[in-house]
């Protein structure tokens, strides 16, 4: 592993070569996908409120793409934005973004790290100077984990159907629903996340599915003790409070 080269990072992802796996949804329309379900590459409506967001922050930002021009590369890179191109997975875009991450940080060590969704979030204050307490920071999403439904499954069915520890616990917790769109944490957490995450991704097979969501919610919440959620680390989800100046990014 590399020595530690700046304070934080910022990780995400541009990828148009599979269907965007939310594509369809009636109730959750998706910036930058088009009619056949896929994000439009080389957008620059896609890209443009996290850009525009993170251009004056010294913060070095990483995006992963798969199938990017030369151009929009080179339009869109500096000193402190870069993109990394990785081949086409098996797994949802959602879910082998985690891939790409955990792979690249083996090889890049930061103090903290930030995966953020691309289209949907923008960098309100410096997250130089967000201190993270905890060990794991999450967007808040709405309603609690009983609430995650994916077409006709909710968490618990996703908890049952791959043997998922813990399952009594989970269901009787009432535990708030963590949205995947936007985490940080020191090196050593975000590594740990991101290696139970892949690890349990690969035991589940099924590449077809998209599980990000509960899987996520289930090795944060089986796995780390000391987790924070929503304000000041990210908005209220969903609620497109875009003038808000008290928390570090804004999510929808």
């Amino acid at each position: 592993m590399s020595s530690i080269k700046n304070k934080s990072c910022i990780l995400t992802s541009y990828f148009t070569l599979k269907k965007h796996p939310q594509s369809g949804d009636p109730n959750n329309k998706i910036l930058g996908v088009d009619e056949s379900g896929f994000v439009q590459a080389n957008s620059h409506d896609y890209i443009k409120d996290f850009h525009n967001s993170v251009i004056d922050k010294e913060i070095d930002i990483v995006i992963f793409h798969d199938n990017l021009c030369e151009d929009y590369i080179k339009r869109y890179s500096n000193s402190k934005i870069s993109f990394v191109k990785v081949v086409e997975s098996i797994y949802s875009n959602n879910d082998y973004r985690f891939f790409c991450y955990l792979d690249w940080l083996k090889d890049n060590n930061y103090e903290t790290i930030f995966m953020v969704d691309l289209a949907d979030v923008t960098v309100s204050l410096d997250p130089n100077d967000l201190q993270l307490g905890g060990d794991i920071f999450f967007c808040e999403d709405k309603g609690i984990l009983d609430d995650y439904q994916f077409h006709t499954t909710n968490y618990f069915e996703f908890h049952k159907y791959f043997k998922w520890e813990n399952f009594q616990k989970f269901y009787d917790s009432g535990y708030n629903l963590l949205n995947m769109g936007v985490i940080g944490a020191r090196y050593e957490n975000a590594i740990r996340f991101l290696s139970l995450f892949c690890q349990e991704r690969i035991r589940a097979e099924l590449p077809h599915l998209n599980i990000n969501m509960p899987l996520g919610n289930y090795i944060a919440r089986n796995y780390f003790d000391k987790i924070h959620s929503g304000s000041p680390f990210c908005s209220e989800f969903k609620k497109f409070q875009t003038d808000r100046k008290d928390v570090y990014f804004i999510h929808k």
